[in-house]
Parts: structure tokens; sequence; C-alpha cells
């Protein structure tokens, strides 16, 4: 029982607190609900006539829930993780990347994406396999998905910065052929007129 208290406080109340601050002061209800499982099981521990086969079993089952907590708490960080990544490369993405932070962003970016969903897919594969390794592979992920998440913080204004220079460009370049087709018009229109007092 111990060992389980020791492994909620130490390795995910952490990720509870973070996930809390996501969620603007609430605790996913499904995380809850595990939490609930745990505290019950423990409890029955405690009761009278429990045999050690029976505390042992309970044990067993409130770790299981342990286990499931963790599955839900990595999930669903990473999915705020990966929304945060998207949002920032559908509105503040430019050609100019890779040249910020001197390649340090373009190659966080690539290097980290890349390990990071390959670490879940594998996590999601190891759940019912090797839950150890799952919650391993889980961390990996999450750490790379925060290593990008760094990063785009760490060159933030290089970022914003580089969105209102492709903004700027794309409106230029709208002008341009506006002129363009303005210009063309109106020498359509003359020789038209040219064409009509020759004919």
């Amino acid at each position: 029982i111990q060992a389980i208290s020791q492994s909620y406080l130490h390795n995910f109340k952490p990720l509870l607190q973070v996930l809390k601050v996501r969620m603007k002061g609430k605790y996913p209800q499904n995380c809850l609900n595990e939490i609930r499982a745990i505290n019950d099981h423990i409890a029955r521990c405690h009761r009278n006539g429990m045999s050690e086969e029976d505390i042992t079993k309970e044990i067993g089952k409130a770790e299981g829930h342990l286990q499931r907590l963790a599955y839900d708490c990595y999930k669903q960080l990473i999915l705020y993780q990966t929304a945060d990544i998207k949002h920032t490369i559908k509105w503040f993405y430019s050609s100019r990347w890779p040249r910020i932070g001197k390649g340090e962003l373009w190659k966080t970016y690539m290097d980290n994406y890349k390990l990071a969903r390959k670490s879940e897919k594998e996590a999601k594969r190891n759940e019912s396999i090797s839950p150890d390794d799952a919650l391993n592979l889980y961390d990996e992920s999450y750490n790379n998905y925060q290593a990008i998440l760094e990063v785009f913080k760490k060159h933030k204004l290089q970022i914003y910065v580089s969105a209102i220079i492709r903004v700027f460009e794309r409106i230029t370049k709208g002008v341009y052929w506006l002129i363009v087709t303005f210009i063309l018009s109106i020498i359509a229109a003359i020789l038209a007129w040219l064409n009509i007092f020759t004919i």
C-alpha cells in the first residue's frame, strides 16, 4: 500500500497538477474515477476479516487502476501538447523557420516530433503487453513533445515576426498582381479603342 502511495505522490500527482492547470482548475473525470477506484481497493484492505490473499488481490487491483491513471494522464497531456503544436504550425509557420535560432527551432521540431509520434504509437501497442514499457514510452513521448513547446517558447518573438513577414509578403504579392491586372486591363482597353477607330 505504501508503494502505491509513493508512486502516486512522486510520479503521477505532478502530472495531475499540470492537467489541472490546463483544465482551468479541474481534474479530468476519467482520472478522478481511477483515483476513487484506487482508494476504494486500498480501503477494502482494512476491512475486518480480510485474509492476506484477499489483501494481495485488492492491492493488485489498486495497482491496475494506478496504471490506468498513468495512461490517462499521459494521453490527456499529449493531446494538449499536440494541439498546441498544431496550432502554432497552422498560424505561425513560415519558410523562415529553418533559419530561426541558427536552425535550432527547425531541428528540435523535426527530430522530437518524429520521436514523440513513434514512442506514442509504441506505448499504445504495449499497454496490454508490457505496462512498464508502455509507461516509459508515454513518458518519452511527453518529454519529446514538451521539448518542441519549449523551443517554440524560446524563439517566440522570432516565430511571431516570421509570421508577420509571411502575411506582409502575401499581401504585397496580392497587391502586385492586382496592379499588373489593372495595367493589362487598361492596355487591353486602349488597344480595343484603337482597333475601333482604325476600322
